[in-house]
């Protein structure tokens, strides 16, 4: 149960292989007030939201941006636009105006601000100011000591000396300073007052300063310019940067206007600098909220999970162990009980079996005692569906449980009457493979090479009816298959690249796992001599220097079968040291020995080495007739998928023809194209031809991950390519995404002294690991699979990388050394 928790907590903790290392997150902004209101989803939404607005934000949030203190434009009309422009036009005007006055006084004590103070004294005198009117200078002399608070400073505009009175030479100066200082109050106070208006369009406060500036004689006539000018320029943009705020939500705008408050101090652009901020940040808090609310996470990072699972796995073998020792008690003491209960027909029984003569036939023997012990002291039957419904009473319930196997090609009406003996029942097979088939109509066919509709389908299998009743279990892992090569063909042309398939630890073995021998055969009374002569010579080599390999053969039709059976015949007539081996091959279990069969009746049989005989050739004049026969039918395509998929080691292929010889393209069945498809991707391997391989495999799969192939770096989550990047510094060459499987090896380190292999595969708690379904499939399983395909397999876990990459990346370094030197040794015991 502790295992079980902790596999689902991590499993759920996927945002340690999306957060930054540790020591990496040197900001994060404070997200707590709004954290209860994130989630994975809403973090994917407000991401967007927070890019699009720091597009906008990165031209017109700076500090140094004219108009960055404006009030929202998302309301502000073209009409309203115009009136600020033109508002802003008498503005600058007055600047530059008020900035004359000001330079040709150029005295800092003299602002606006002091004009302002003065200006109803400067009012009643500006008129005696003018020229010619010589009435009130008198006058104004004893006004001016007497009422003038600004005497002393107009005394210091005529350089310091005193005012002796209109008839002095300073008298001009005076008069002069005293008509500027007028205009300029009236200049700037109008300027002043006009800055109100521009609070509907502006912040208050930003207002109030540039009219403080206007009152301390800092006349803001730049930043007018600018204004205006940036007013023109970005107008439409700023209204749509104004609306796209005023449409977040209120949790968008605390989020953004925290990320305002962080400087940009990377090489990135601020886009995605806010992104990675605010995604950091909620990582962080997030991971933070999980290990205090679950501290059984915090166990991956220690040694105790690995105890943890490994004493899973013991206990997997334990209860595997114990269930066959409680079934073989189980079945003794109902034996037991069956012979108290129906001792005495049980003696009857044995006595009937033991019976030389007389024999009872089968089915009136389990009729007689099925009802009184039979079934109880034999609970397990394996029969075909025509003899369960010969021998078996018909019974409902008569079996708790009934499975059927290769059920694609058991017909409903064959099928019932077992269905019918069954309490629970459990239908299994494969509907890519061969259907029911009717062998009455196929033993009147003479010309295999003849198209004609025969009757392949018209009963429905059984699997096809269980597939409408009943819920469905996929079996997506492959185990025949030592390579990958020998099963990603068919994974991708009938499978869409769903079948789970180990990949090769050695990309491409030598000799390649497949062969391709080329002759030059002829099609003649469809069947092709030359190429069967080939298949017998290559199977005696094979049986005299590999006589552990178990062989099959197959071919395209029945008339190249019995050519190849009747070729070994005669070899092993005529030649002895065959005759040897091939009758020590045939003497061996059922399933072990050398079959030779076509591509109809190949269903269930494996073996290590499978020889194909295509057959197809030109005739005797040269030319290729395209005729499939079975093939060409509907679904004739699931009769090859069944031939290619029997081999365990390695596949042959003699053929007599280049695949672009094969002229498929006025076919009506997908079988012939299959077949096309597939002489392409064997010559492929044979010759190691890494990018037609990757072309065949796309060509029958349009959706296949072909990353690895491509030699594309590619990446489920930042913890892989962070993980990459150290293992390169570290000088080891690595390949990502290793496999063309729906399951693939996130990293693989290839062996320093042996470029051809793979010498540790890194598998990291991404995409890929949680994709299993489960604990056992995850973390025992598989492990296991991989190791008995010759993997390594070390695991590194998105916590312990975040916390501490470093020694992570010690531990498979000296993974890599240990595993160097033990071949090392490997070796040295060998020589």
């Amino acid at each position: 149960m502790l295992y079980t928790n902790i596999r689902t907590l991590v499993s759920d903790c996927t945002i340690y292989t999306e957060t930054p290392i540790r020591g990496d997150t040197t900001q994060i902004v404070d997200l707590t007030d709004v954290l209860s209101a994130l989630n994975r989803d809403l973090l994917d939404d407000m991401s967007e939201k927070v890019f699009t607005y720091a597009e906008w934000y990165e031209q017109f949030g700076g500090d140094d941006y004219p108009l960055k203190e404006r009030k929202s434009f998302d309301a502000v009309s073209m009409k309203d636009k115009l009136e600020m422009v033109e508002l802003m036009d008498q503005l600058i005007l007055k600047a530059r105006k008020s900035v004359e006055y000001l330079n040709s006084i150029d005295n800092e004590k003299i602002t606006p601000a002091y004009t302002w103070l003065v200006q109803n004294k400067l009012d009643k005198i500006y008129p005696d100011l003018e020229d010619g009117n010589r009435r009130t200078l008198q006058g104004l002399r004893l006004w001016w000591w007497t009422f003038f608070s600004g005497k002393s400073i107009i005394e210091e505009l005529i350089e310091g000396e005193k005012f002796k009175g209109t008839s002095s030479t300073e008298w001009l100066k005076v008069k002069k300073s005293l008509i500027t200082l007028h205009q300029l109050g009236k200049q700037t106070k109008q300027m002043s007052d006009e800055m109100e208006h521009l609070k509907s369009y502006f912040k208050e406060n930003f207002v109030e300063k540039l009219k403080t500036r206007i009152a301390e004689g800092d006349i803001p006539l730049n930043e007018l310019d600018k204004m205006l000018e940036y007013i023109h320029r970005d107008f439409e943009d700023l209204q749509q940067m104004d609306s796209y705020w005023n449409g977040c939500s209120e949790i968008d705008r605390k989020v953004i206007l925290k990320l305002q408050t962080k400087p940009n101090n990377s090489e990135i652009g601020l886009p995605d600098f806010w992104v990675d901020l605010f995604r950091n940040s909620a990582y962080v808090h997030w991971i933070d909220q999980t290990e205090q609310k679950y501290p059984q996470v915090q166990k991956v990072s220690t040694n105790e999970f690995a105890r943890i699972r490994e004493s899973f796995a013991k206990l997997i073998d334990e209860k595997r162990k114990a269930a066959r020792q409680y079934l073989i008690y189980t079945l003794t003491s109902n034996v037991d009980q069956a012979q108290q209960q129906h001792s005495r027909r049980i003696k009857e029984l044995k006595h009937q079996v033991g019976k030389k003569r007389m024999i009872w036939s089968l089915r009136k023997l389990v009729n007689e005692f099925a009802r009184d012990g039979l079934v109880d002291i034999l609970p397990v039957w394996l029969a075909s569906t025509e003899i369960v419904s010969s021998i078996f009473p018909l019974k409902e319930g008569l079996f708790d449980l009934v499975i059927f196997d290769e059920a694609s090609q058991c017909t409903v009406e064959s099928g019932i009457p077992a269905v019918y003996r069954a309490k629970q029942l459990i239908v299994a097979g494969d509907e890519k493979q061969l259907p029911p088939f009717n062998m009455f109509q196929s033993s009147v066919v003479n010309d295999e090479d003849e198209e004609e509709q025969y009757d392949t389908d018209d009963s429905l299998s059984l699997l096809n009816l269980a597939k409408r009743r009943f819920p469905e279990k996929i079996l997506q892992w492959h185990y025949r298959s030592k390579y990958e090569e020998l099963i990603n063909f068919s994974n991708h042309a009938f499978y869409n690249g769903h079948v789970q398939i180990a990949p090769n630890v050695v990309p491409f073995t030598n000799p390649p796992a497949m062969e391709r021998k080329k002759v030059e055969g002829r099609w003649i009374n469809q069947c092709n001599e030359v190429e069967a002569i080939e298949v017998v010579n290559t199977l005696k080599n094979i049986l005299e220097k590999r006589p552990n390999k178990t062989v099959g053969i197959i071919t395209f039709n029945a008339k190249q079968q019995s050519k190849i059976m009747d070729l070994i015949e005669k070899m092993a007539g005529e030649d002895e040291s065959f005759s040897a081996v091939y009758n020590q091959m045939m003497s061996r279990d059922l399933d072990e020995r050398v079959f030779v069969k076509n591509i109809e009746n190949v269903q269930g049989d494996e073996r290590d080495i499978i020889l194909f005989s295509i057959g197809y050739a030109k005739n005797e004049e040269g030319r290729i007739y395209n005729r499939f026969g079975m093939l060409n039918q509907k679904g004739g395509e699931n009769r090859l998928n069944v031939a290619v998929t029997r081999a365990k080691e390695e596949i042959i292929v003699v053929s007599s023809i280049e695949p672009e010889e094969l002229n498929v393209a006025g076919t009506s069945g997908r079988g012939p194209k299959l077949l096309k498809s597939y002489l392409k991707y064997v010559k492929a391997v044979a010759y190691a031809q890494r990018e037609q391989i990757l072309a065949v495999v796309q060509e029958i799969n349009e959706n296949v991950n072909t990353q690895e192939q491509q030699k594309e770096l590619h990446f489920d989550s930042l913890f892989e390519e962070q993980v990459y990047k150290q293992l390169r510094n570290l000088g080891y060459e690595a390949t990502t995404q290793v496999g063309m499987s729906g399951y693939r090896i996130d990293l693989a380190i290839v062996d320093p002294n042996d470029a051809s292999r793979y010498i540790l595969g890194i598998e990291c708690d991404g995409a890929m690991y949680h994709s299993s379904a489960n604990a056992k499939e995850r973390d025992v399983y598989r492990q296991r699979f991989l190791e008995s395909r010759g993997w390594t397999i070390e695991r590194i876990w998105s916590r312990n990388w975040w916390r501490n990459p470093s020694a992570e990346i010690e531990r498979i370094d000296r993974k890599v050394k240990e595993l160097l030197k033990s071949d090392e040794v490997r070796e040295k015991v060998v020589n």
